[in-house]
């Protein structure tokens, strides 16, 4: 898969459009954006054969999760605040525990930010799916032995299988 990490926030269908016509297979949509930016970019998801990922914002409400899941979006993204240890993340953890309890169907958990095989065991029993890591991996002496790390950790940690 390769992920066009553009966080669309307006103009959905047409952003959507130019990403999935370069070939990415994933695009994503910043949640607070209004909801025709979603509909159009999964408008756009439906026609290109591809899927959308909607990045949860502070406010987000159950209502709007369950806007998204009816609509097919395939992911929802938390992403952890910058710079906050991973045993203080108490707004990450708050999220998760939110969504646990919602009915998300077909839809999937991204966790992302400030993520390495050393932190995971603080997101243990949630269900997530796709787990985004970039300076844990890029910063390793031995990028390919941390992946593994990640993998292992992840392993231990989480309700779910990752894709």
């Amino acid at each position: 898969p390769l992920v066009a990490d553009i966080r669309i926030a307006r103009a959905g269908r047409k952003f959507a459009d130019m990403a999935f016509g370069a070939g990415a297979t994933l695009v994503t949509v910043i949640g607070e954006s209004p909801r025709d930016v979603v509909e159009g970019a999964m408008a756009s998801a439906l026609a290109n054969n591809g899927r959308v990922e909607v990045e949860l914002g502070e406010s987000w409400k159950p209502d709007d999760v369950a806007r998204w899941v009816n609509l097919g979006v395939a992911n929802l993204i938390v992403h952890r605040p910058l710079g906050v240890p991973a045993g203080e993340d108490v707004a990450t953890i708050y999220a998760l525990e939110r969504l646990r309890e919602l009915d998300l169907g077909d839809t999937k958990l991204t966790l992302a930010g400030g993520l390495s095989a050393d932190v995971l065991h603080h997101f243990t029993g949630f269900a997530i799916n796709v787990l985004v890591v970039g300076g844990a991996v890029i910063n390793a002496v031995d990028p390919s032995a941390e992946i593994f790390r990640i993998r292992e950790a992840a392993g231990k940690s989480f309700t779910r299988t990752l894709t």
